[in-house]
């Protein structure tokens, strides 16, 4: 089945070997504060407040301007390209977060 593939690598905007977005802290400090897993209401919120700090620490220490280019929409546009250049009408994708 490989053989009908294109097999590629890439990495997403920020991570990886791409050009990083700094929120200005550890990503330990991002990623201990809470559960990976929202188990009750209590636990949404939570997890939404540490996201809307840590999104305005980002905001806050994006000194290189990075932050505005890493998006959804603009990684999905990368992806885009990718199939373009590949000459495919389609393609398929995973993705390990």
């Amino acid at each position: 089945m490989q053989e009908s593939y294109d097999i590629i690598g890439f990495d997403t905007r920020g991570v990886g070997h791409s050009d990083p977005a700094s929120c200005g802290s550890p990503p330990t400090r991002t990623t201990s504060a809470t559960s990976p897993y929202a188990v009750d209401d209590a636990a949404v919120l939570r997890t939404a407040e540490v996201a809307r700090e840590v999104a305005q620490r980002c905001a806050a220490n994006d000194r290189n301007g990075h932050l505005r280019h890493v998006t959804t929409a603009n990684v999905a546009r990368d992806m885009d390209r990718i199939r373009a250049a590949l000459g495919e009408e389609r393609a398929s994708f995973l993705g390990f977060s």
